[in-house]
């Protein structure tokens, strides 16, 4: 979570946590809820994923880290918008489809660029 408010903040952008809750606010524009799903490995050896932070998450946006197996590394983060996930039930597998794959990302990169500033200049 620090390193999100770090990375943002050297966009340009601002972002704050509030404590109560854990969600991230950017910009006074969008709110970001992470949780870190644990990588368990199935009796066939393939790796799978849970989040009940999903589920029970109001935010804009929905942050996924799922960990590799051993749950020391970060595997890839799943960014996506609340409304593309909302309704998801079960194991988060390797291969989940083309409408959540296409959230996967290796870095939060896509979720900071989100962030970034620019001065546009006066309009006169």
């Amino acid at each position: 979570m620090e390193d999100l408010l770090v990375a943002v903040d050297k966009a340009g952008g601002r972002a704050s946590q509030a404590p109560e809750t854990e969600i991230i606010r950017i910009n006074g524009e969008l709110t970001v809820a992470l949780a870190i799903a644990r990588c368990r490995v199935s009796h066939c050896a393939y790796p799978r994923w849970s989040s009940r932070a999903m589920r029970e998450a109001i935010a804009d946006i929905f942050v996924l880290i799922r960990m590799q197996p051993g749950n020391l590394i970060i595997r890839d983060y799943l960014i996506a918008p609340m409304h593309e996930i909302v309704g998801f039930k079960g194991d988060f597998h390797v291969n989940n489809g083309m409408k959540l794959d296409g959230f996967v990302f290796r870095s939060l990169d896509p979720l900071v660029a989100l962030a970034e500033r620019t001065f546009v200049g006066s309009a006169t």
